[in-house]
């Protein structure tokens, strides 16, 4: 195998791995299937938290918030390291995160 991706090339590996990966032609695949599946499990049972806490409303899908929240972040980093001097990734995560805040008040 390879090595691994910086952090900076994570998102571009991701890609380009998750291409490979359909047919399981990849080593790395179960590594970022794994990675997946934890980050949008421990996402998602935060925002359950919120909703038990009442800082939730609760007909979210924490499931499909989770995926969404990790498909922004993704796609921001690609964007930045593809053009970092065009995508202020910090500012519109907090951006985006704000606005999903508000939307998911009770």
């Amino acid at each position: 195998m390879n090595a691994p991706c910086s952090v900076h090339q994570a998102p571009s590996c991701q890609c380009c791995h998750a291409r490979a990966e359909q047919a399981d032609l990849h080593p790395a695949r179960e590594w970022f299937t794994t990675r997946y599946d934890n980050v949008r499990t421990m996402i998602a049972d935060e925002l359950r938290k919120g909703v038990a806490h009442g800082d939730v409303r609760p007909e979210a899908d924490c499931d499909a918030i989770a995926a969404e929240i990790v498909a922004t972040i993704d796609g921001l980093q690609l964007q930045w390291l593809l053009a970092p001097e065009k995508v202020d990734m910090p500012a519109l995560f907090r951006a985006y995160a704000a606005r999903l805040r508000a939307a998911l008040k009770p």
